[in-house]
């Protein structure tokens, strides 16, 4: 008989019922990253930088409410690679194997070259997001109100340095600090640090 029948009619508002029902329509937006940045130096000296924006759109025909999230993260990344570092006060720097050897072009030398010490990993890491969502009331006469979302920092340096084939040593500090939009949440700051020993076992 098909949708227009009296069978199909809601008696509230006489309006036929819909053969499909949609609940909610849900539209995306993302630039991941908008800009985009890396450059290697001739020196092992690297240094990345990202700009990302996103943004989401959710409309809920139940609850005639239109839910906007919007995001904003900034990524700025440094690395550097120092060869040959020799750091004499670790432990295993004194040993036989890392001594000069002497010359072949010198007289009684037995040839060879002295190993000057091991790769020294510097890192840099700094984040910045902006997260926030609105809820916009259609059917109310109330204004946009952040319903979620926080603007989080975060720093990451961090010093990593091979002893030798079997250890490593990496030292790190993470700060985070997330400062909320609404009212309920409060603000966090968490800092870590530490040293990191791995021992390969062969």
């Amino acid at each position: 008989m098909g949708q227009r029948n009296e069978s199909n009619l809601d008696t509230i508002n006489k309006n036929y019922y819909s053969q499909f029902l949609l609940p909610s329509i849900i539209i995306e937006e993302s630039f991941a990253p908008l800009i985009g940045l890396d450059v290697k130096l001739k020196n092992d000296m690297n240094f990345s930088f990202n700009y990302t924006k996103r943004r989401g759109l959710a409309m809920g025909f139940i609850s005639y409410e239109l839910a906007e999230t919007r995001s904003t993260t900034v990524d700025f990344g440094f690395d550097w690679k120092l060869k040959n570092v020799r750091i004499g006060f670790l432990p295993g720097f004194n040993s036989a194997a890392n001594k000069k050897k002497p010359s072949s072009n010198r007289p009684g030398g037995t040839g060879g070259t002295a190993k000057l010490g091991n790769d020294l990993n510097i890192l840099f890491d700094l984040s910045f997001s902006d997260n926030v969502t609105f809820n916009h009331l259609l059917d109310q006469n109330a204004g946009v109100r952040p319903t979620r979302g926080s603007k989080d920092i975060t720093i990451s340096p961090a010093i990593s340095y091979d002893v030798n084939k079997n250890v490593s040593l990496r030292f790190f500090v993470d700060y985070r600090r997330q400062e909320p939009y609404v009212s309920n949440s409060y603000l966090v700051i968490n800092t870590e640090g530490g040293v990191t020993v791995r021992i390969k076992l062969e």
